[in-house]
């Protein structure tokens, strides 16, 4: 990936600042000497299998639950899914995780998770919690028209920056995301093309609207170079959870809540916006000439953590220059999967902003760990508002 311009690293200031995100307690599942799956708090090695740990699981034998596994050094990913389909023929691979977390998710039976933490190739074994989307405020709110005035005004603001940004879907029609812009200027072809340099797991659409199978709603859709790549990584979440039947099996929102979350980043400038046909004046993304790909990793009862896993993954290989992440997350890194994610990613060149929730300010309280490592070491890495004012990795 190429060096941001100075225009752009002061976008991703604001992208950062611009995002917002309540968070909860994380935990990983562990097998206890006493051979009871538990849930266990943060340790850096209390997610290995013969930690003590606290606060049994307390799931019915047969219930299909998602987990994310984490190999042991020098596994090979493919290697442990064939081992893992002989021995436990329930199990549903739902992702691999070859260039972020090394390991994979899977769907299946809670009785079988025992025999799956004995597997010698497993060095962990995660829940795969499911988390929720939550929302953010304006760019008048923070301050943006000042940078834009600084960085060549909003017509300019985030030109040639791919934000990409993981949450329920967007809705492509909508103007935040038109090419030509409202005030008709198009936008110039992306520096790269999604899926350009591959696929985490395997070939999947990289605009996916249309699916009229699952919801005849969905109408089919052409990404532009505003809009410049969509794709739906609900894997775990359909073999967990599964889809309702008015939910669209695609990228396409179905709450709306990615839609907002992608066009406060980075949505067009000049948007005429109403409410109840009430005249709201005009909105705008932060960076409202930044490409937007959309990762889709959100059904209608919440967010599978390894589904944005693989998401990160995708947007790793896509080049993108800046993950939004506006769904609730936790304060042990050790244990939350999305954020060992998100270090990967930051190691990759990646700006990760994350939000830094919208509960009451408490002790520790400063939103997801692991999205922006500390550049002065990469043995620790904090949380993202907590050191805004030395965003940029050196």
């Amino acid at each position: 990936m190429g060096s941001l311009s100075k225009t752009g690293l002061y976008l991703l200031v604001l992208l950062l600042m611009g995002t917002f995100l309540a968070t909860t307690s994380d935990a990983a599942l562990a097998l206890s000497p006493s051979q009871a799956f538990t849930v266990t708090p943060l340790a850096p090695e209390s997610f290995y299998r013969n930690e003590q740990v606290k606060q049994p699981l307390r799931r019915p034998a047969d219930q299909r639950i998602g987990v994310i596994v984490r190999l042991r050094e020098r596994e090979d990913v493919a290697a442990f899914e064939r081992n893992s389909a002989r021995a436990i023929p329930e199990a549903q691979i739902t992702h691999q995780f070859h260039r972020v977390f090394r390991g994979v998710s899977m769907a299946l039976p809670q009785s079988r998770l025992r025999q799956l933490a004995s597997m010698p190739q497993v060095a962990a074994v995660y829940q795969d919690r499911l988390l929720q989307p939550d929302t953010g405020r304006s760019p008048a709110f923070i301050g943006a028209p000042d940078l834009w005035n600084q960085v060549g005004g909003q017509t300019s603001a985030g030109e040639g920056v791919i934000v990409g940004v993981l949450d329920t879907g967007i809705w492509p029609e909508h103007p935040s995301f038109s090419d030509p812009d409202p005030s008709g200027k198009a936008y110039a072809a992306p520096p790269i093309t999604p899926g350009t340099n591959g696929f985490s797991a395997g070939p999947r659409s990289t605009c996916d609207f249309g699916n009229t199978g699952a919801n005849a709603n969905d109408a089919p859709f052409t990404c532009n170079n505003k809009l410049i790549g969509a794709y739906n990584f609900t894997d775990s979440y359909k073999a967990v959870h599964g889809l309702l039947a008015t939910e669209f099996n695609s990228a396409r929102d179905d709450n709306g809540h990615g839609t907002h979350t992608a066009s406060t980043a980075a949505g067009n400038g000049g948007v005429a916006a109403t409410l109840l046909g009430v005249d709201r004046g005009q909105v705008s993304g932060i960076a409202p000439r930044a490409h937007v790909i959309m990762y889709r990793v959100c059904g209608v009862e919440g967010c599978m953590q390894s589904d944005s896993v693989a998401a990160v993954q995708q947007a790793i290989l896509d080049g993108v220059d800046v993950i939004n992440f506006s769904i609730s997350g936790g304060s042990y890194p050790y244990a939350d999967p999305v954020s060992l994610a998100f270090l990967d990613a930051y190691n990759a060149g990646i700006f990760v902003a994350a939000s830094a929730g919208q509960l009451r300010p408490r002790s520790g309280h400063c939103g997801p760990p692991g999205t922006l490592g500390d550049h002065r070491s990469r043995q620790h890495f904090r949380p993202p508002v907590c050191q805004w004012l030395d965003p940029v990795r050196r």
